[in-house]
């Protein structure tokens, strides 16, 4: 059996190792555009500020290696210019020599991965070109890197504030150069909520980032400086010596295109074996479409479903019936002294699709509050109010962000309700946890909403016609007042349920969700009706 693979990155090289550990016989060869193959494209924008000192530290496995280890032959800057799929052929052209040969196949593997998107603008600036970097590869990388060394930045402009945008800026200025974001959306990191990532929004801030969002880029040129200037609707950037391009990615499609295998919205569509249309052509990576847990199709980006969709390509062509489970597009960012992570569908998504979605936020600590060093975070967890599906989770802190993510993904890939998580059973010491984890505490939290035990409301949701409880001490409200509030401490409820009003719906707050859903209870067994803001005071602020 002889396996062609188009595309050397993480998917391509992925695939080639698993499938050489299921089948020794089978003759492999990789063809690779570039100069590189296997390496860590997660890691380049640490290359190139000088985290990760070397590039060799990046690459996975270099040809040779691959040669010596899985005895897979690897032919370097050979682009594949044609796929004969009535003769099982491709044609491929040696970009040193433009020698053009072709190479039959028994099965092929798609792995072309992505490009970076440019403007439209940008198309015709020649001039600014010099000046212009994506960070797709290890050149890209290398350049910024030269650059930032040889003292040559000292303006840059990144446009895109998503994971790879937000990384770069860090990086930028931690090597002392001022740096700027453009965002054309009104927030950073636009695959959360809005009202999730204002922390991080200060945290850019308060490390000396500057954020132009709903940012409309008009003009990029040269200048007489040898600079560039950045003209946009409602601000100008002069004698800027870098521009950073992370507004996205484009699957690199054509050659599929031509070959007739079918495309999607905006990649190759695959079914649950990796399998394109062409019963003998698989595909994985960034070119490739995957569905999420409702069934829509859409790119995800991620190293991790590009691995993925690769050894699952390799064990069906190697005769192990595998399947792709939904992509969550579980992902995590550090950014300065703080770290955002996210899995499932988004509140914006979830609208979008017209589903029935409850949401509740939480503001735990990662470990128990009597143990030193404990440090609060943030997290919203999307479900179903009818049957505790779980969609989506993010969850903004300190430390303790990594493990909680990973246990929502798990949750929501393996069916487990909210009910499952309330009473879920995880490693706890004061070190690490709480003897309710987080995890347990947003599974009890919507169960009880369910059951009816304790509803769930919202700041954005408060009527004129319902009575807003504030149960916190007479400390906290002068510290914290919220307009239009009742205070009776919760202490104090049970001795002043005269003073409520049994003609309306009682809201009930406290500083962060504790305090109120006791009083919840103690209303509601009272003969109230009462629901409890979730997240308290301390989710005021997410949704003014």
């Amino acid at each position: 059996m002889k396996i062609l693979v188009i595309g050397g990155g993480a998917s391509g090289a992925a695939f080639s190792a698993r499938l050489r550990r299921l089948d020794e016989n089978a003759e492999i060869i990789i063809f690779e555009k570039g100069v590189y193959i296997s390496y860590a494209t997660c890691g380049l924008p640490y290359y190139a500020g000088d985290i990760i000192k070397e590039k060799e530290n990046l690459i996975m496995r270099t040809p040779r290696g691959f040669l010596d280890r899985f005895n897979i032959q690897t032919r370097l800057q050979t682009l594949v210019e044609h796929i004969y799929r009535a003769d099982k052929k491709i044609q491929a052209r040696n970009l040193i020599t433009n020698e053009t040969y072709y190479e039959s196949y028994d099965y092929l593997f798609f792995a072309t991965g992505a490009s970076a998107v440019i403007p439209d603008f940008l198309q015709t600036k020649k001039d600014v070109f010099p000046f212009i970097h994506a960070i797709r590869t290890i050149p890209d990388a290398e350049t910024i890197k030269t650059k930032i060394k040889t003292g040559q930045i000292k303006k840059a402009l990144i446009i895109g504030a998503g994971f790879i945008g937000l990384e770069m800026a860090e990086n930028l200025k931690n090597s002392g150069i001022e740096t700027h974001i453009a965002e054309k959306t009104n927030q950073v990191l636009p695959n959360f909520d809005r009202e999730m990532i204002e922390p991080i929004t200060k945290e850019l801030l308060d490390n000396g980032i500057i954020l132009h969002l709903n940012s409309e880029i008009n003009l990029i040129e040269k200048n007489q400086n040898n600079k560039i200037n950045i003209l946009a609707t409602d601000y100008r950037i002069d004698n800027a010596d870098l521009i950073i391009l992370a507004i996205g990615i484009k699957p690199e499609i054509s050659l599929a295109q031509e070959a007739g295998l079918n495309i999607g919205k905006k990649g190759l569509i695959v079914d649950s074996h990796a399998r394109t249309n062409d019963h003998y052509i698989f595909a994985g990576g960034d070119a490739v479409e995957t569905n999420n847990i409702l069934g829509e199709s859409s790119i995800i980006p991620l190293a991790g479903l590009a691995a993925k969709t690769a050894l699952i390509a390799a064990e069906n062509i190697s005769g192990i019936l595998t399947e792709l489970k939904p992509s969550l597009g579980t992902a995590i960012i550090k950014i300065f002294n703080l770290t955002a992570a996210i899995t499932g569908l988004n509140e914006h998504a979830l609208k979008q699709l017209d589903r029935d979605v409850e949401k509740l936020y939480l503001h735990p600590f990662d470990h128990a509050s009597y143990y030193p060093g404990f440090n609060k975070m943030t997290l919203k967890m999307l479900f179903n109010p009818s049957n505790g599906k779980i969609y989506g989770a993010q969850i903004i802190g300190k430390t303790g962000i990594d493990k909680r993510i990973d246990i929502f993904s798990t949750a929501i890939q393996n069916n487990l309700t909210c009910d499952d998580l309330a009473f879920i059973e995880l490693a706890y010491a004061p070190q690490y946890g709480s003897v309710k984890d987080p995890i347990n505490i947003a599974g009890m939290v919507a169960r009880n909403h369910i059951l009816g035990i304790s509803p769930i409301t919202h700041w954005d949701k408060i009527s004129k016609e319902e009575f807003v409880l504030d149960v916190r001490t007479k400390n906290e409200c002068l510290k914290w007042p919220v307009e239009g509030a009742v205070n009776i401490p919760l202490d104090e409820l049970r001795g002043r349920l005269n003073e409520i009003p049994k003609n309306k719906k009682i809201i009930v707050f406290c500083q962060q969700g504790l305090r109120g859903h006791i009083a919840v209870r103690i209303l509601t067994q009272n003969s109230f009706t009462a629901m409890n803001i979730s997240g308290g005071y301390l989710s005021h602020p997410l949704q003014k």
